[in-house]
Parts: C-alpha cells; sequence; structure tokens
C-alpha cells in the first residue's frame, strides 16, 4: 500500500476491511459515489499493476 497515496489508501481501506459500501463511504469523505467508484477504480488497477511488477 505503500504506492498508493494517501486517499486512495484511505478509500481501500474503507471498502475492504471495514466493509462499507460505495454509499458510506461518499457520505464519510463528502464525495459523489461516482468518485468514489472511480478512485477505488483506479487505486485497485494501482494496486495490481504494482504487485504484478514484484512478482516479475
Amino acid at each position: 500500500m505503500n504506492n498508493l497515496n494517501t486517499q486512495e489508501a484511505t478509500l481501500l481501506r474503507m471498502k475492504y476491511q471495514q466493509d462499507l459500501d460505495i454509499r458510506q463511504i461518499a457520505s464519510q469523505l463528502n464525495l459523489k459515489e461516482s468518485a468514489v467508484k472511480m478512485c477505488l477504480k483506479r487505486a485497485r488497477e494501482k494496486a495490481r499493476q504494482f504487485y504484478a511488477e514484484t512478482i516479475d
């Protein structure tokens, strides 16, 4: 998670460790649901890419 910025790491933790849904995350961070979805998508892609690079 060190390769992610603070917001990306926070969003992933809220989604997967705290098991919050998109609406709850958006409400807590004062973001639109669509913004949360897009940020989560980008954070997951970034994490996947980093993981893939460490395997190679």
